[in-house]
């Protein structure tokens, strides 16, 4: 856990090794009345996922002739993850899991499938 004042710094920037289910707490505290006002964001990290899904998008013909088996999959999972994270703390486990899932499908070998 990390705290940044941002009377001093307004923006923070950090590096990911991988994507995950993430928690941030925001709290501010008002300079006048000095009460906290505390609100909770839920966030899936999706970045290495879509760097990765277009590539492979892109090297297995972009769909046009057949699709890709894992590809298909790594998208439900992905679907899976931002769902489970609309329940917040309750759904982080299954959503850090999902996306681990999305990562996982979407970096193996194609599978084409075709229609």
């Amino acid at each position: 856990m990390q705290t940044i004042n941002m009377g001093s710094t307004l923006t923070a920037t950090y590096t990911f090794p991988a994507d995950v289910w993430l928690k941030f707490v925001c709290t501010v505290t008002d300079n006048v009345s000095g009460s906290p006002w505390v609100t909770t964001v839920y966030i899936v990290a999706q970045g290495y996922y879509w760097n990765a899904y277009l590539a492979q998008f892109n090297a297995t013909n972009c769909g046009c002739q057949g699709n890709n088996c894992n590809l298909e999959k790594s998208q439900l999972s992905l679907q899976a993850a931002l769902r489970f994270n609309l329940a917040g703390l309750a759904g982080a486990a299954s959503a850090n899991a999902c996306i681990i899932m999305a990562n996982y499908w979407v970096n193996q070998n194609i599978v084409s499938q075709l229609m």
